[in-house]
């Protein structure tokens, strides 16, 4: 699960239009199929569960937004029972084309990402604001 917080600058204020806005994706890294592995590995890096957002609103005197990232890896404490470990799990965030389609290897060649995960880790939570 990808939880995505997007807090507002106007977030505490009880009287505001704008709350925290909280989007929730749900995926699977597949071997041979969606589990293309960090940055390193160009040839399936692509593969990767992609996930597009937009943000739209800007943090008051600033020209960016405040996003939090979350991943999260579901059921593992079940699977441990049968002998599976953690995962090795990361993210990277990149500014696209502003479509929402499957970004492709060349795509990745040339662009760096703008935020990412400080490192591939096998823990069951990552962040980052």
């Amino acid at each position: 699960a990808l939880p995505i917080c997007n807090l507002t600058p106007d977030a505490l204020d009880n009287d505001a239009t704008h709350k925290w806005e909280v989007n929730t994706h749900q995926g699977s890294w597949v071997r041979g199929s969606t589990a293309g592995g960090c940055r390193n590995f160009l040839e399936t890096f692509w593969s990767n569960p992609q996930i597009c957002f937009h943000l739209k609103e800007k943090d008051d005197g600033q020209n960016e937004c405040t996003l939090i990232v979350a991943l999260m890896q579901k059921n593992r404490r079940k699977m441990k029972k049968v002998g599976a470990d953690l995962q090795t799990i990361g993210f990277a965030i990149y500014e696209g084309p502003g479509k929402s389609e499957q970004l492709t290897k060349d795509f990745f060649r040339y662009k760096q990402s703008k935020a990412r995960s400080k490192t591939y880790i096998n823990m069951k939570e990552i962040g980052r604001a």
